[in-house]
């Protein structure tokens, strides 16, 4: 019988399985990775929820700054992107990216006073309450309290 070398008897079954991964079925290609998606939402109004809150060029924290904010300074966010708004100040029509996080809901409108008819009467004659007042005042002190 005939003796295969011993080098040749380890590589054989190495080179066969290796033939196995070459030859194997194709592999499947990924999608490409999806670009981020800017979000157009209908018009929302907002206010700056902070002072000086930046406006600026870009979707970025070291884009150019335009501009600061005013707080409560009234906007319209058009879309967002990656933690930023797209905004146009109201008053004037400056347009620019800013934090979404530091934006927030109109406050509601001063609340109406009541009328005159809805104000329940004061009890007594001028409005006061019964019983002795606090008394003269003087600019003697009282004695002081050593105890805390």
């Amino acid at each position: 019988m005939r003796r295969f070398p011993l080098p040749l008897l380890i590589l054989l079954p190495a080179l066969l399985l290796a033939g196995c991964d070459l030859f194997g079925p194709e592999p499947v290609p990924l999608p490409p990775p999806k670009p981020a998606v800017v979000k157009d939402d209908p018009p929302k109004p907002l206010v700056a929820g902070v002072a000086d809150l930046p406006l600026l060029a870009e979707p970025e924290a070291t884009a150019d700054r335009l501009g600061s904010l005013a707080q409560n300074e009234e906007l319209l966010r058009f879309k967002t992107f990656q933690g930023f708004a797209y905004v146009e100040v109201r008053d004037t029509g400056a347009k620019g990216w800013v934090d979404n996080s530091l934006l927030m809901e109109q406050a509601a409108g001063p609340k109406p006073l009541p009328s005159g008819e809805d104000i329940p009467p004061e009890d007594g004659p001028s409005g006061s309450l019964p019983g002795p007042g606090p008394g003269p005042a003087t600019d003697q002190e009282g004695p002081i309290s050593e105890t805390f």
